[in-house]
């Protein structure tokens, strides 16, 4: 495989060795493809008024130092050299256990570069920026443990010249965190009590627990919409955007929200209560309870009869979700969705005999909407329709002047093959594949080739399919010895333009045999 130092520019120190040593100690047998959790991401501002998220290590004769917590910058700095071969000064930043940094926003003053001294930022060991670069800097498709931002002699002799430099003033990195909050115990209070009307102003009190970030708000949502929201725990300020702090909120807190349900019009709703980490779309959710509000005396008389047919309604909820009343679905590729709803009106009864009008837009750059279908309500008001398997798209039912929306986010899948399956040291192996699906823009689609590593699965390239989506990647095997396995797979990162969330091919092997 490509030694990295000359693929994608020099490794940080202690990096690794070249991706073909480590290819050549695994043994990695194929197997389906995994499943990826779906991810949030929140975003935090690394150098601004605090101190100590970036750990710096300078080499004799070079010198990295932190001014975040004064003048919120950072920098890297050669003395008078000459300097040693591989000496550097760096600023690391580590992602907390469980999480990884997704991207990176730069702004940073490079000088004095040049003959053999450089400066790179590594993310774990693929170089991801350089003095090449324009600042600022910004990349949101990483996937990596730590950062590395490096100012050093790259040659393999010593370096002489000029005192380099990089400054940075900005530096806000993006965590991935694919573990949502967990709700302990269920949340209890008047405003989830059904057993009598709910009058005036009600709350929940409740406790949550979460592993990356932290619990950052807790919410009241009724017929599917949120009427309350608030943090859940300051954290003594450190709960609050823009985060300076890698983990800012709480692991685990315990709080009490209110509604007031004069707001409400009387009648049957449902509530349920919502608490969100630090990526705001990570969430957990109390079951919903259907209460019944009464802030307005009974003037008595008949009851009306049920709405039926096709008379507008003036006041009412049109509620859609998936199973476990979740609006926003990660599905496998080629999977089908059941979305269920109601339509009820002002006062809580079912609208029967309606006509639900279903409308469907890819999530892509410039999609419209198209119609999808239409379903009819049934006795009680409720519906449900069956999404075809397709690309990621947002569904909208509409019925009687209400709407709702849900979310289906569908990983992208591609067909590869490789050939020959066996081949000996000095011959060339052909990767070929294609993306499944449709929804291909004209200017193709980015796709990683990966391969498996002692550490993980790691991207030796990285090439774009033609508009029909297909791909192809050749490498010689030069350095194998004895008979080993290699094992491969494609990785199509969630684009602008393709509807698709993250998603992998099935996993091939190749063995070579050496010299």
């Amino acid at each position: 495989m490509p030694d990295p130092r000359t693929a994608a520019g020099r490794m940080p120190r202690g990096a690794p060795l070249a991706l073909m040593a480590a290819l050549a100690s695994a043994l990695a047998l194929a197997a389906p493809s995994p499943a990826v959790a779906e991810s949030g991401r929140y975003t935090v501002a690394t150098c601004a008024g605090v101190g100590g998220l970036w750990d710096p290590d300078a080499d004799p004769g070079w010198s990295a130092t932190s001014a975040c917590a004064t003048d919120g910058s950072m920098t890297l700095a050669a003395r008078p050299g000459p300097w040693t071969a591989d000496s550097a000064a760096r600023l690391r930043l580590q992602a907390p256990a469980g999480l990884r940094i997704g991207g990176v926003r730069l702004d940073r003053a490079v000088t004095g570069t040049g003959d053999g001294v450089g400066y790179a930022l590594f993310a774990d060991e693929e170089r991801s920026d350089d003095e090449t670069s324009a600042s600022p800097f910004a990349t949101a498709s990483l996937d990596a443990g730590r950062l590395t931002a490096q100012l050093g002699c790259e040659g393999v002799a010593a370096c002489a010249g000029e005192p380099a430099q990089v400054r940075i003033t900005r530096a806000d990195v993006d965590l991935l965190d694919d573990r949502p909050p967990v709700l302990t115990g269920a949340p209890a209070g008047a405003l989830l009590d059904a057993s009598r009307p709910v009058r005036g102003t009600a709350s929940i009190a409740f406790a949550a627990t979460d592993a990356g970030g932290g619990v950052y708000s807790a919410a009241i949502e009724v017929d599917g919409q949120v009427r309350a929201e608030q943090v859940a725990d300051p954290n003594g300020g450190r709960c609050a955007k823009p985060f300076t702090l890698l983990k800012p909120c709480k692991a685990a807190v315990e709080g009490t929200i209110a509604l007031d349900t004069n707001a409400l019009p009387d009648g049957a709703h449902r509530v349920r209560l919502l608490v969100r980490d630090a990526t705001e779309t990570l969430e957990a959710a109390s079951a919903a309870v259907t209460v019944t509000v009464d802030n307005v005396p009974d003037a008595g008389g008949v009851a009306p009869t049920p709405n039926v047919g096709t008379v507008p309604v003036r006041a009412g909820t049109l509620t859609a979700a998936f199973s476990g009343s979740r609006r926003s679905l990660r599905l496998r590729f080629g999977r089908r969705a059941r979305v269920e709803g109601y339509l009820v009106d002002a006062a809580g009864r079912g609208l029967a005999g309606r006509t639900v009008t279903v409308t469907s837009r890819d999530l892509r750059d410039g999609a419209r909407a198209a119609e999808a279908g239409t379903v009819r309500t049934a006795s009680d008001g409720r519906f449900a329709f069956l999404a075809a398997p397709g690309p990621s798209r947002r569904l909208r039912f509409a019925a009687a002047g209400l709407s709702a929306e849900v979310m289906l986010r569908v990983q992208a899948r591609a067909a590869l093959r490789i050939a020959p399956a066996r081949l000996r040291v000095g011959q060339r192996m052909r990767a070929r594949g294609a993306l499944l699906g449709g929804g291909i823009p004209r200017s193709g689609v980015l796709v990683e080739v990966q391969a498996m590593t002692p550490s993980g699965w790691r991207t030796i390239a990285t090439v774009r399919s033609d508009r029909r989506g297909a791909f192809s990647y050749r490498y010689r095997f030069t350095r194998t010895t004895g008979v080993r396995r290699y094992t491969f797979r494609v990785r199509i990162r969630q684009q602008a333009a393709y509807p698709y969330a993250t998603g992998y091919s099935s996993v091939r092997g190749v063995v070579v045999r050496g010299s």
